[in-house]
């Protein structure tokens, strides 16, 4: 009986036991490894034993998920079970937009992991200035494809690649007084260079100053057009850099940059647009721009926005209203280059000192600005001088021996414009008796020119002014010409 009694105890405990077992509940722990709870399954739950955990959904940016690190199907004790991630890859495709990739910087196609940076490709571009990348890839979150933004030079950078091709040019009379200074550039590697002839008319000799510094001295002339404004010199040097004519359709509007170097100023530029490609302009094919074409850039080149010579500057064709002229590239076709000749020749050739005999020159007296310190001047003299500001005219006096023509004619220097000059003859009670006006001079130069006839003796006075002021300039010097042709 005693022994049947314990036998009921024990099975009692058995199954007390069994049965607890059946209903105890494990703590099983989803840990999302940076990843978030987006539904499914609590992360954390209690799991009868031998029953399996129901399964949470979790996600993260920019990763895919693998699994889990652990069964939880049928659990037996406590678990943590953690979230197995793979980063996710994008495909970055960088493209050329006509560019070249010559294997530097990174490859046109990578493999990118999320949030990291692409390595972008180097691209060069003829005639273009690669500006950067169309879409960001420093942080990368989706397959991109990339294209480059090219853009035009700006005249800065034209100065600095074309600058070196670009040069100084003074001309200097037969008593090794400056008459004029102008730009120029190279055109081949000898030492060719391309100016305007009205630059060094009257020239006895010419000096060219290089990018470097450096002076060299011209040794001869290759051509030149006095109807076309051109000229070619040669100096013995070979540039670092030359230019050559752009051959690309030349389109209205588009921006342009004339581009010169004077007064110790290299690459000195103006900006502005094509209003017109081709304009004839006394007979010479131009190209007509709002640029303002001075004596900073007179002479040097006219760059379009590729950074390609289409023109050269020229003050002389400039008109009224901020409408300015460079000389088409294809006019230099036409310069008779078939015999060079030293400055010399050219100078003989033309006979420029005869029309201004720089021979019989003589200085400016100061002060000379009312009648009563007007300086004497003789027959065929030219006078140096300076105006230094509107208002404050130079007075000069001549006496005419007999009847003739008396004939004043004032050329202004390289950076004022003749158009603001007066000169004016007067008699001894202030009337004007002949006021000047601008003339072309041999259909290449500008000059103001007065003349009046006398019948008998006379003392007579000739005023030199100005029409405004200069702010960017101290001083306006001027050479004028006197000359009486007696009956």
């Amino acid at each position: 009986m005693k022994k049947a009694q314990n036998l009921l105890v024990w099975s009692l405990l058995v199954f007390f036991l069994f049965a607890c077992s059946l209903t105890r509940k494990f703590h099983v722990v989803f840990e999302a490894n940076g990843g978030i709870w987006a539904g499914g399954g609590e992360l954390i739950q209690k799991v009868p034993s031998g029953e399996g955990a129901v399964v949470p959904l979790v996600e993260r940016e920019g990763y895919d998920f693998v699994g889990w690190s652990a069964a939880f199907s049928e659990v037996t004790s406590d678990l943590t079970v953690t979230a197995f991630w793979e980063i996710k890859t994008f495909t970055v495709q960088f493209e050329t937009d006509g560019g070249v990739y010559d294997g530097q910087g990174g490859p046109l196609t990578q493999t990118i992991n999320y949030q990291e940076s692409a390595n972008p490709p180097v691209l060069t571009k003829t005639n273009f200035v690669f500006a950067g990348w169309s879409v960001d890839y420093a942080s990368v979150s989706e397959d991109l494809v990339v294209f480059p933004l090219w853009r035009h030079f700006n005249g800065d950078e034209i100065g600095q690649m074309m600058g070196s091709a670009v040069v100084e040019i003074f001309a200097y009379g037969k008593f090794e007084e400056q008459i004029r200074v102008g730009s120029g550039f190279f055109r081949s590697s000898d030492g060719e260079i391309v100016t305007n002839f009205h630059l060094i008319a009257g020239a006895y000799y010419l000096k060219v100053k290089v990018s470097t510094g450096k002076i060299l001295e011209v040794s001869g002339i290759l051509g030149y057009s006095i109807a076309l404004d051109l000229a070619i010199l040669k100096v013995d040097y070979e540039p670092v850099k030359c230019l050559t004519a752009s051959g690309r359709q030349l389109e209205a509007g588009g921006n342009i940059f004339a581009v010169g170097s004077s007064h110790g100023l290299y690459t000195v530029f103006t900006s502005g647009f094509m209003t017109d490609t081709s304009q004839y302009v006394r007979g010479v094919e131009c190209i007509k721009t709002n640029a303002l074409v001075y004596f900073g850039n007179d002479g040097g080149p006219l760059f379009n926005e590729y950074a390609e010579v289409i023109g050269i500057n020229s003050a002389t064709l400039n008109s009224e209203n901020g409408i300015y002229y460079a000389i088409k590239m294809n006019q230099l076709d036409k310069v008779d280059c078939s015999i060079a000749k030293t400055v010399i020749e050219v100078y003989n050739e033309n006979q420029y000192y005869t029309i201004l005999p720089f021979e019989y020159n003589a200085p400016e007296w100061e002060p000379n600005d009312i009648k009563t310190q007007a300086n004497f001047v003789a027959n065929g003299t030219t006078i140096s001088g300076e105006m230094p500001d509107a208002g404050d005219d130079d007075y000069f006096r001549m006496y005419i021996k007999r009847s003739g023509l008396l004939v004043i004619l004032l050329v202004p220097t390289y950076f004022v414009d003749v158009n603001f000059f007066t000169v004016v003859i007067r008699n001894n009670l202030n009337g004007a008796l002949a006021i000047g006006e601008v003339v072309y001079l041999d259909d290449y130069s500008e000059v103001v020119k007065a003349e009046c006839r006398f019948r008998e003796e006379q003392l007579i006075f000739i005023s030199v002014g100005l029409k405004t002021s200069y702010p960017w300039v101290e001083s306006a010097p001027y050479h004028v010409f006197f000359y009486v042709k007696y009956d």
